[in-house]
């Protein structure tokens, strides 16, 4: 479910793969995803999906439409990820920054990396790849990188333990 703080909305595109969304208009796009676009007469305040058909569908994410100027935002998520974690998903950072065509792109991660056990050199290699991607994908956009200082990286502190 999604929840839309603006009000109401009339249409929503939905991008995902594997599945349908019952009689919705779904166009397939090159890479394989399905873009489907549902209509709501009367608006609506929050969006249900269930797909059926196929076990292991992925949703990849849904754009709301209120018909109002204004700014359109978008997030993404995941817990413990990495740079290789996008990097690695099935070109679905290319597909996601293609079908937006945001103006602005801003790329928060490395806190996972700089606890982990990752080269330096590996490390710029994730962050260049994710950035060209995005540079590729949506050319006219600004990508805008925050992350964790080198200096922060690899760090552990070692707490001893104590039986009591």
């Amino acid at each position: 479910m999604a929840d839309h703080a603006g009000g109401n909305f009339d249409s929503a595109e939905v991008l995902y793969e594997g599945g349908s969304l019952g009689d919705a208009p779904v166009k397939q796009l090159p890479s394989g995803l399905s873009l489907a676009t549902l209509s709501f007469q009367d608006g609506s305040s929050n969006l249900n999906l269930r797909w059926s058909g196929v076990q292991g569908t992925r949703f990849y994410g849904a754009v709301l439409h209120n018909g109002h100027k204004g700014l359109l935002y978008h997030t993404v998520g995941v817990n413990g990820a990495t740079f290789s974690n996008y990097n690695n998903m099935d070109l679905s950072l290319q597909v996601q920054a293609r079908w937006l065509h945001p103006d602005l792109v801003i790329l928060s991660l490395g806190t996972n990396e700089a606890f982990g056990y990752i080269s330096a050199a590996q490390f710029r290699a994730e962050i260049d790849n994710a950035v060209t991607t995005l540079r590729n994908s949506c050319p006219e956009g600004t990508v805008f990188l925050l992350t964790t200082p080198p200096s922060g990286m690899g760090k552990a502190v070692r707490t001893p333990y104590r039986k009591k």
